[in-house]
């Protein structure tokens, strides 16, 4: 009896032990990504900020300080201001650019402008926050509000399909094949999404070679582009990309950052 007793409980211990594990892992967990939707919320409004201090003749280089300024008020201060990486900001043609570093272009009326920028803080060391805003100064072309809606279209078909068991190459072939379709053929120069752990391009790869499958707490964007050609027989010199972060849930998704729509981002 000693030794049956003994034996249940050394099982009993063990079971609770594992149990207690498991719960603070999950609470470690929930704790990172309630701070990963504040990094994300922050990373939103700095964006928003910016669109207050628009006017014409302000330099790329002037945006980006807006944004630093704002990471820095809200105390988001790693390496040194808060950026998870090298925060891109660009006007007019420059958006036209996959990944364009701010420069001392001035803004002109009726020009567009792209903003890339992530956040983390002390207390997130495995993840970061990642957000693209495309956005217009001004009135906007027929073609640019075509392609912006295009490109959105193409965003939330893909998103749409995000579950554990995806294979994430379907969700960038989604993305890439509405904007073929829809816009002259056009092929997508990046992969559509990607994991923010530890570092900010991390697994699961959301591009069309990718062979990774998509896992409950997986934490990704995703990310469509259009960076400038013809346009119902027009050239456009325009980039266009909308970027947002989402958490795989056990039956879908969620969004960890707050998508947008075309009014508010026209200025």
């Amino acid at each position: 009896m000693n030794s049956d007793f003994q034996m249940f409980m050394r099982s009993w211990v063990s079971k609770w032990m594992n149990f207690e594990n498991l719960r603070v892992k999950q609470k470690e967990r929930d704790r990172k990504i309630d701070l990963l939707k504040y990094c994300s919320k922050i990373a939103l409004e700095s964006i928003k900020e910016v669109k207050t201090h628009l006017k014409v003749g302000m330099t790329e280089h002037q945006i980006r300080y807006i944004i630093k300024n704002y990471f820095i008020e809200h105390n988001l201060r790693i390496k040194p201001t808060g950026l998870a990486f090298v925060l891109l900001v660009s006007t007019g043609p420059n958006t036209a650019k996959v990944h364009a570093f701010p420069t001392n272009r001035r803004l002109k009326a009726d020009e567009p402008i792209m903003i890339d920028v992530g956040s983390k803080n002390r207390l997130l060391a495995d993840y970061t926050s990642d957000i693209t805003r495309s956005f217009f100064f001004g009135n906007p072309s027929n073609e640019w509000i075509k392609v912006w809606n295009i490109v959105k279209k193409a965003q939330v078909t893909a998103i749409n399909l995000i579950k554990p068991g995806r294979k994430a190459r379907h969700i960038d072939m989604t993305a890439r094949k509405i904007i073929r379709d829809e816009l002259n053929g056009y092929n997508i120069p990046h992969g559509v999404g990607h994991a923010v752990k530890r570092i900010q391009h991390a697994t699961p790869q959301i591009r069309w070679t990718s062979t990774d499958i998509l896992h409950e707490g997986d934490i990704i964007t995703v990310e469509p582009g259009w960076y400038g050609g013809k346009i119902d027989g027009k050239n456009c010199n325009f980039g266009i990309r909308i970027e947002d972060l989402l958490l795989v849930t056990h039956d879908g998704y969620e969004y960890l950052t707050k998508p947008s729509d075309i009014e508010e981002w026209i200025i």
